[in-house]
């Protein structure tokens, strides 16, 4: 699962962000083994399925439109490694 909180910032499909002007439109771009970058739009857990067993690396980003990574101090991408057994 993926969860993650965000300060000061909302995302371009919260209910919030469409009202506030100008519009959010910061996203969540994640990529899990360096593999295909996927997006979040709206805040909230995202389950990730198909999972063998071994170490895994999941990357989250906080982006800006044009699909740039905001920053913010050092603290915007983050990368975890997990391992999968069964």
């Amino acid at each position: 699962m993926i969860d993650f909180w965000l300060s000061h910032a909302m995302l371009v499909g919260d209910d919030a962000g469409k009202t506030m002007v100008p519009p959010v439109t910061y996203r969540v771009r994640y990529s899990v083994d360096g593999g295909e970058a996927k997006y979040i739009d709206k805040w909230g857990p995202i389950w990730l399925t198909g999972w063998t067993p071994g170490k895994h690396t999941v990357k989250l980003e906080l982006v800006d439109k044009d699909g740039n990574a905001v920053e913010n101090g050092g603290y915007n991408t983050t990368t975890r490694e997990i391992t999968v057994t069964k």
